[in-house]
Order: C-alpha cells, then structure tokens, then sequence
C-alpha cells in the first residue's frame, strides 16, 4: 500500500501549530547529547534558579523512524543544534485504525500495528527551524515505510542584511551553509524510504537514547 501526500487543508489539520511561532525547548542538560523530544509529554517550568526542562525522549517506533530516516537523507546536518536535540516531536495522528487498536503493538503480537501515523517533528539548526510532516506505515514487523510530505522553514532571529554590523562575518558563515539549509527532501526520490528498527539502534537516535535512559530510569539499589 502506497503513501498517499496529503492536501494542504489535512496538513494544517495535522499542524496546528502552522500558523503561529514554535519555540524550540531548552537544553535537557545532558552535555555532547543530542536527544529526540517529545514535545507532547515534556514540561518546562520556572523554578528559584531559572527554567527547569523536563525531557521526554521519543519511543513510539513509528516516530523514530521517521527522525532516522530525515537524518539519513539530510546526512545529519540538523542533528545537532545548540539546543543538545536531534528533533522534537509536536504531534501524531493515527490515521485509519479504531480506537480499539490503536495501542496494537508489532512487538507483542507479532504482526504489523494496523493504520499509518501522521505526525510532525521540529529541526533546529543556528539560522533556521524547520517543522516536517511525516507519514509512517509499520508494513512488516519492525520495518517502517516513511515519506517525507512537507517541509516549513523558518528564520531564526532576523537575519542580517548588507550594511548591518558584523554582515560581512554572517555572511562569511551563512553562506557554505545556505544550500543545505534550503535543500527540499519532500517531493524528491529520497523522501521515500524503509526503516528498520535495526537501523535505529544503530543510527542517529541509538547511542544518545541509551546514555539518556539509565539517567532517566536509574537502577534501584
């Protein structure tokens, strides 16, 4: 069964938040690690000594494998953004299930979760956020389809314009970068893919989960 893109009245539908600023989340704490939010579950709140973010990483397998597949094709280039994340996940809509299964789990029954989720992660990188729509299909057990449906980029602060102070030293930096920032995934070959959950272990979200979860989950004495 193949992905169907949907229409821009369903992608708003989907992104609520399309039409109004996202403000990406504070840095978890964990130092050289680039986690995968989820925005859903995650609280920040103001304490005595400043903002205290409480992180949620990401588990559900489809959203995983859509974070591995973009970081895949985009060869890791918003993985690491100052924040210490990887992606954040905003949303996730499970299209074509009943209630009644919508929980169904391909590790403990042993065959594909019925129905495709739709959802919608945010990238950060120095000059630009970037909000994707996914579309996700378990089509064998532990084995993704993902497609890359739309892609909405966002400026970072305002940008710097010839005659401001210090253009000459954004430009400098911006520039090398410029064809990468705007390079589209959705609507090419490569926003299509199969992800296996091999291929997350071992890929952009494996290593920073695992150091994440003893620290989350310690081991009681």
């Amino acid at each position: 069964m193949e992905l169907q893109a949907l229409d821009q009245a369903e992608l708003d539908q989907l992104r609520e938040c399309s039409s109004k600023d996202f403000e990406l989340p504070p840095h978890h704490g964990l130092k050289g690690r680039s986690l995968f939010i989820d925005q859903r579950f995650s609280k920040c709140t103001t304490v005595d000594d400043g903002i205290h973010f409480d992180a949620v990483i990401v588990t559900d397998q489809h959203a995983l494998a859509a974070h591995e597949h973009w970081h895949r094709k985009t060869k890791m280039f918003w993985a690491r953004p100052k924040q210490g994340f990887s992606g954040v996940l905003l949303d996730m809509y499970h299209q074509g299930a009943s209630p009644e299964v919508r929980d169904e789990s391909s590790v403990c029954e042993g065959v594909p979760a019925s129905g495709e989720r739709l959802l919608t992660i945010a990238f950060g990188h120095k000059y630009l956020q970037l909000i994707v729509d996914f579309s996700v299909k378990e089509v064998y057990p532990m084995e993704f389809e993902v497609c890359v449906l739309k892609e909405e980029r966002r400026d970072q602060g305002k940008m710097k314009q010839p005659g401001d102070p210090g253009f000459e030293r954004f430009w400098a930096e911006y520039y090398p970068l410029h064809r990468k920032l705007h390079k589209q995934v959705a609507g090419t070959p490569k926003a299509r893919g199969i992800v296996r959950m091999s291929d997350i272990l071992d890929g952009a979200t494996g290593s920073a989960t695992q150091f994440a979860v003893p620290r989350a989950f310690p081991r009681q004495a």
